[in-house]
């Protein structure tokens, strides 16, 4: 969805997340400077001279999100918000947005995009919860709650776009979006069985009945 040229970067986030998109973004792409923003002056700081070490790219912290993203080729939203953090004046033309969160990018930047692809058409996560305890991002109108407006079952996902049954970027000025609207989790799937096989084959730890998370009552 990218820019073949692209060279800029703007991320907003500086946890360990935003480091993997960086780590994919320079992958694909002739990534030649990055600028990073979180509110925390000091964890940004060390963020952007570990990631310059690891990627061999100047990444560059800045003191405003706004800043970070100014006229880039790709800007980025890697944070743990449950409110928009991204916004529709800050959009270019050929941009590429990416967020691995639904509230991150405000709506009337997603409607800024020519072409929106969504990891999953699931509407919203599912949350588990004691019973009458309230979510706080439902009682605020925040998280899931923001992007109601968009029909999930009418917009592209992702594995589509990679097996060519729908376009990517047809041209240098359209914007192109990307959310991770829900996340899969298929590693720590792939991860659990192979931990439970090896404890398996060396008898270390204690099987634990399936039923005991599957029952309605729990002793």
């Amino acid at each position: 969805l990218a820019r073949e040229d692209s060279s800029v970067v703007g991320l907003i986030g500086s946890g360990w997340q935003a480091g993997a998109q960086l780590m994919a973004i320079t992958a694909v792409r002739p990534i030649e400077a990055i600028r990073c923003f979180s509110p925390d002056p000091d964890h940004r700081a060390r963020f952007s001279e570990v990631m310059t070490k690891r990627l061999g790219v100047d990444v560059q912290a800045v003191d405003s999100a706004e800043q970070a993203v100014a006229d880039v080729d790709v800007a980025m939203c890697g944070t743990s918000s449950i409110q928009p953090i991204f916004f529709a004046d800050w959009v270019r033309p050929g941009m590429h947005l990416s967020s691995i969160k639904r509230p991150e990018m405000d709506a009337g930047a997603i409607r800024k995009a020519d072409r929106f692809i969504i990891h999953s058409r699931d509407a919203a996560p599912i949350y588990v919860a004691t019973r009458g305890l309230e979510h706080p991002e439902r009682q605020e109108g925040k998280g899931a709650a923001l992007l109601n407006e968009f029909d999930f079952d009418t917009l592209p996902v992702l594995p589509d776009l990679a097996a060519g049954k729908v376009e990517g970027r047809q041209n240098d000025d359209e914007v192109t979006c990307f959310i991770n609207n829900i996340g899969m989790g298929y590693q720590f799937a792939v991860i659990g069985a192979l931990v439970l096989e090896r404890a398996r084959e060396k008898g270390v730890g204690r099987e634990i009945p399936t039923d005991w998370f599957t029952e309605a009552e729990h002793p």
